[in-house]
């Protein structure tokens, strides 16, 4: 039996016609709804936070869910560097937050500003106990100089620095908690400067020049 171009043509209509109202009742009926939230990478920011930054009301259509802004407005909280926000069927909203990570601090009157590892200040709060303190001549534009300082030193060796002096542009100071002080200089060859700082460590004397790695000297 031979079916003619214009009943196949009726039943592929039939079809795209079911399936756009299909999709319609999906897009608009109250079929997916939000009536959770999973959150993820917290640790700094609470779950009140997240949720009442992305916006989402409670009952609101989960495919109807911008998850692009969504997730922009999560990434304005202070501690999320990054969101990224999904859908798990049928009412579940997910949200991914990966927050900073604490490498300084900078003190000022109105409390320590926390520096992350990228160099920028993002909240006022109290530092924890591996952060390092950053003082002298520093602008909240060159503060990634001395945070790829730290960045290239040991950890272990790290949280015995007392603070990190930025004494001029090209000029930074590194003063132990023993009382011990390294002249660090700019921010180049940080890998080398390291190994001559864990060389000093062991060493006899206050002061240290490591600015050329290859040539330590005592001031």
């Amino acid at each position: 039996m031979k079916i003619s171009s214009k009943l196949i043509a009726a039943i592929i209509g039939g079809l795209v016609a079911l399936s756009v109202v299909i999709g319609l009742a999906v897009y608009l009926l109250p079929i997916f709804r939000v009536t959770n939230v999973e959150i993820t990478g917290n640790e700094h920011s609470t779950v009140e936070q997240i949720e009442e930054a992305a916006g989402v009301p409670d009952g609101a259509n989960l495919l109807r869910v911008n998850a692009h802004d969504t997730a922009l407005k999560v990434s304005d909280l202070p501690w999320v560097d990054k969101a990224t926000v999904g859908r798990s069927l049928p009412n579940t909203l997910l949200v991914e937050v990966e927050e900073r990570v604490v490498a300084a601090y900078v003190n000022a009157d109105d409390g320590p500003h926390l520096i992350d590892t990228k160099g920028r200040e993002f909240i006022i709060d109290q530092p924890p106990a591996e952060a390092v303190e950053i003082t002298g001549e520093w602008d909240s534009e060159t503060l990634s100089d001395p945070v790829e300082v730290l960045a290239a030193i040991p950890t272990e060796l790290r949280t015995q620095i007392e603070r990190l002096d930025v004494v001029e542009p090209y000029v930074m100071r590194v003063h132990m908690d023993d009382g011990r002080t390294i002249t660090w200089g700019a921010n180049e060859d940080n890998e080398n400067k390291a190994r001559a700082l864990a060389t000093v460590l062991q060493m006899e004397g206050d002061n240290w020049n490591i600015s050329n790695p290859s040539l330590v000297s005592r001031p």
